[in-house]
């Protein structure tokens, strides 16, 4: 009980003073190594299941499709599947971890830091976002020898990468919030991330869809971040690039806001 009422006071002594950078870095290395010491799954394996993806498509697809004009098959789906790759790790790190500390009781070690709630949430979605682009970066080299992948837009092209490795690493901090169990996680990127990433434009135009599927692909989100992704690497987008740039910073403002709040009151990180 004491160590849950100094981390509520805590939590109200974070909201002044100079930023703790030492605090800040230190629960960002401390994620960053739990990455690395569980590199199996966190790298190799969600490498290896996307590449699986790419080779089964590029089987079926020996030939560019009809729609693709001056675009080779691989480079249109290798940003999707990349994005694809980035989107779920870096959901996949928050969440867990999270619920880990939860389930362990180190979460409180965390409250109880000089930290500003917003330093906790850039901490923990600066790691996951980092293993997320990590995996993606590794997709990217892999997926060279199946053709040639050049960003048209190399500043664009990261921008988008990790704006969307954000998100979802914000995305993931709310669902380790709310989660209790790990079936709650495996729920939530079973029922939400998957569906969201995989129908999203990522394997497929979009444009090419029948009207009221392709009219509910506009309203995923993520069809926004894959598709400013893909406009960034390949030229070629299906929706206004200034629409898909104002859809990337609501979501990043939208989710920070409700991290930072849950963070602050504490919401079922301290009972």
């Amino acid at each position: 009980m004491q160590a849950i009422e100094f981390a509520h006071s805590s939590t109200a002594v974070r909201r002044v003073g100079p930023v703790s950078w030492t605090g800040l870095w230190t629960l960002y290395r401390k994620e960053l190594l739990r990455l690395r010491s569980v590199w199996l799954q966190t790298l190799l394996a969600p490498v290896v299941s996307t590449l699986l993806f790419l080779v089964i498509f590029v089987a079926v697809f020996r030939r560019n499709p009809d729609y693709l004009t001056g675009i080779s098959f691989v480079e249109f789906i290798a940003p999707g599947l990349i994005l694809m790759a980035v989107m779920q790790n870096a959901f996949a790190n928050t969440s867990s971890s999270l619920l880990i500390g939860k389930v362990s009781g180190t979460i409180v070690d965390v409250l109880m830091a000089p930290l500003r709630p917003s330093e906790i949430v850039i901490s923990y979605a600066g790691a996951a976002a980092t293993r997320g682009l990590v995996v993606g970066a590794a997709v990217w080299v892999l997926i060279l020898p199946f053709g040639t992948v050049t960003p048209n837009d190399w500043p664009l092209t990261l921008l988008f990468a990790i704006a969307a490795a954000l998100v979802f690493a914000l995305l993931g901090l709310v669902t380790g919030v709310f989660a209790t169990r790990m079936e709650h996680v495996a729920a939530a990127s079973g029922l939400i991330v998957t569906p969201l990433t995989m129908l999203a434009g990522t394997f497929y135009s979009v444009s090419l869809l029948p009207d009221p599927v392709r009219l509910a692909s506009l309203f995923n989100p993520v069809f926004y971040l894959i598709d400013g992704f893909r406009y960034a690497v390949t030229g070629r987008t299906e929706a206004a690039p200034i629409l898909t740039v104002l859809v990337t910073i609501a979501l990043a403002v939208f989710f920070s806001a409700i991290c930072v709040r849950m963070i602050a009151a504490g919401y079922r990180l301290k009972d």
